[in-house]
């Protein structure tokens, strides 16, 4: 029973060394997972940008959410699983689109606004065709996008205001005196 026992632990110990190895190999083996962790998940641009944004956007109670992919908070209406109902091609054009950053109500997380930062790669005829249809998308959705090309802080301050405001309920006072007159 003893040697039994002790062929066991030699298994065991000899499986676990050989998987520690074969890990190893694959990790350092680029054409098996040719993949790298990228320094950062936004590029220097963006980066700046979302260092003015976020401060902003807290002020009014907004979170900003980065880069998230359309299909993730638009959804297409045809069912799903109904044959020829065309769900596929269309959720296949918005699948791996993203939105550089958007701006959400922080108690339902529903999206307010999105945000794309605009450079000189907008200005190839591909990109400017990717761009028609998502802005395409979110006007049907009813999502307002600005296109950022430059901004400072009082400009996205004011950019911010003017969402807060269109989203505050309006009130219809109706018609007011002013007492102080009467």
């Amino acid at each position: 029973m003893e040697f039994l026992l002790l062929i066991l632990a030699v298994f065991a110990i000899a499986w676990f060394f050989t998987r520690k190895k074969r890990k190893g190999f694959i990790r350092r083996n680029p054409t098996i997972y040719p993949y790298a962790l990228n320094k950062s998940l936004l590029t220097n641009r963006e980066k700046d940008f979302f260092q003015t944004l976020r401060p902003i956007a807290e002020q009014y109670g907004f979170y900003v959410v980065i880069k998230p992919r359309v299909a993730d908070f638009v959804h297409v209406t045809l069912k799903q699983y109904h044959k020829g109902s065309g769900f596929q091609t269309h959720f296949n054009k918005i699948k791996a689109k993203h939105v550089d950053f958007l701006l959400c109500d922080p108690s339902s997380l529903r999206p307010v606004a999105a945000f794309e930062l605009d450079d000189s790669t907008h200005n190839k005829s591909s990109r400017k065709q990717r761009d028609s249809f998502v802005d395409h998308v979110y006007d049907v959705v009813g999502l307002k996008v600005f296109h950022v090309y430059t901004y400072t802080m009082e400009s996205v301050n004011r950019l911010i205001n003017s969402i807060y405001v269109d989203m505050s309920p309006k009130t219809d006072l109706g018609d007011v005196t002013n007492n102080a007159e009467a």
